[in-house]
């Protein structure tokens, strides 16, 4: 599901929850409107062991649901607080899919530039052999034998940086290790990381779930990311006795310091304090990502489309050389 439906469904199971309806009643209402696929059939399954009279953590433990959203049902089962659990859930979900909507534009528009100004200098270079070969008479002596130095720098070298940074986006985008550093690293992506895993931490423990239970969670959740071995680090502090939130800043992370001051300034209430950075962290990766989709979109066009048409010129310039010699 997308997560805006996602966080719809569970607004929706959790007003029917509210309003005393069993979960295995729920989940069968609500799967029964839905369309086919992977996560309707989940849910029919979780339906069926509950109404077989499994308990929600056995029936769950089993499933192929993400192992943060399982979590926080059986947290929410423990404290009887299921439904607030669940609206807890929409809320990160809504959230999240206002900043996955924006992060996917980020990358998808420059990502169509880039290709499509491949695509260009291809056909740039499709244009010049077609003419090339059709009037080839022109062009007798034309190099000499060699390309002159113009040619190279006004159809290979733009060619060449065009295909390097259509290259090395395809490889970023589709390598997960890569996609996953980038998200840390790059402006507006890592504010949108720190909101994502400020939110997750804060609600694992506002649902009642142990600090101890929570942070493997968030690690595995991380897996492969920078962030992976910052919590790993974080557990091994806590571990050793080390209980206040200050005593977490001193190993190695990509959390900048303003995080753990926001987190740190309520020392009594961790999940407060998470809550908050999330909160802040949202909102600036929002803007900063509104920011590079009306600034860097359009400087990448302007750049990209001064290489094809210095490219274009180059071609026109050649095509006309061979012309005039010939004549």
């Amino acid at each position: 599901m997308k997560l805006d439906e996602l966080a719809f469904f569970n607004q929706q199971l959790a007003g029917m929850l509210k309003a005393g309806l069993p979960l295995e009643g729920s989940l069968r209402q609500l799967s029964n409107g839905m369309a086919k696929g992977k996560f309707r059939d989940q849910l029919k399954e979780l339906e069926d062991k509950l109404a077989a009279g499994e308990p929600l953590e056995k029936a769950i433990a089993d499933s192929e649901l993400p192992d943060f959203y399982k979590r926080m049902l059986i947290a929410g089962r423990k404290a009887e607080a299921l439904p607030q659990v669940l609206l807890l859930l929409a809320d990160y979900y809504q959230q999240a899919s206002v900043l996955a909507t924006r992060i996917k534009g980020v990358l998808l528009y420059p990502g169509m530039i880039i290709i499509g100004s491949w695509l260009l200098s291809m056909l740039i270079w499709y244009l010049y052999f077609s003419l090339r070969d059709s009037v080839m008479s022109a062009f007798r002596g034309m190099f000499g034998g060699s390309a002159p130095p113009q040619f190279i720098a006004g159809m290979v070298l733009p060619s060449v940086i065009v295909t390097l940074v259509a290259v090395g986006y395809l490889v970023v985008t589709l390598t997960p290790s890569l996609r996953r550093l980038a998200m840390w690293k790059l402006p507006g992506l890592k504010e949108a990381s720190i909101a994502r895993l400020s939110h997750l931490f804060g609600m694992m423990l506002q649902s009642g779930c142990p600090l101890k239970e929570t942070l493997p969670v968030l690690r595995e959740l991380e897996h492969g990311g920078p962030a992976q071995r910052m919590i790993y680090m974080w557990e091994k502090t806590i571990a050793e006795g080390n209980n206040r939130f200050e005593s977490l800043a001193a190993s190695k992370s990509p959390m900048p310091p303003l995080f753990f001051w926001l987190v740190g300034n309520d020392r009594e209430n961790w999940t407060a304090g998470l809550l908050r950075a999330a909160g802040v962290y949202h909102h600036r990766a929002r803007n900063q990502l509104e920011l590079i989709l009306m600034s860097v979109t359009p400087v990448c066009v302007i750049l990209l489309g001064m290489l094809i048409l210095y490219q274009s010129f180059a071609l026109y310039s050649s095509l006309l050389s061979g012309f005039l010699n010939f004549v």
